[in-house]
């Protein structure tokens, strides 16, 4: 019909959204095999399954939120997938690296 769909930034503006609802409902998760942040190190304790998703939960509704204002100020494309992953790769790494902390810790 002619009129100009921006349909990356709505892709990307939906992922955040689901970054935010998935924080959410992290931080609430049992342990269980299926979903969540699943190391070794997490499945080992119960507690450390609770506390690297009260983390995890937290950073994942952070990122969601930054990534969110990224893809509404960011006017290039390519820019806004640079930055968006740029936020993202922390919501990997901090829950990861805290919950083999908190192995380590434990097992001392």
């Amino acid at each position: 019909m002619g009129y100009d769909v921006m349909s990356f930034r709505i892709l990307m503006s939906g992922l955040m959204i689901l970054f935010i609802i998935s924080g959410n409902f992290s931080s609430k998760l049992r342990s269980i095999f299926f979903i969540g942040i699943r190391t070794p190190w997490t499945l080992s304790s119960e507690e450390n399954w609770k506390l690297t998703h009260r983390l995890g939960g937290r950073i994942f509704m952070i990122c969601g939120v930054v990534g969110f204002v990224i893809t509404l100020i960011v006017p290039s494309n390519q820019m806004m997938s640079y930055l968006t992953f740029a936020v993202l790769l922390p919501c990997v790494i901090i829950p990861v690296a805290y919950s083999w902390y908190l192995f380590w810790q434990e097992n001392k």
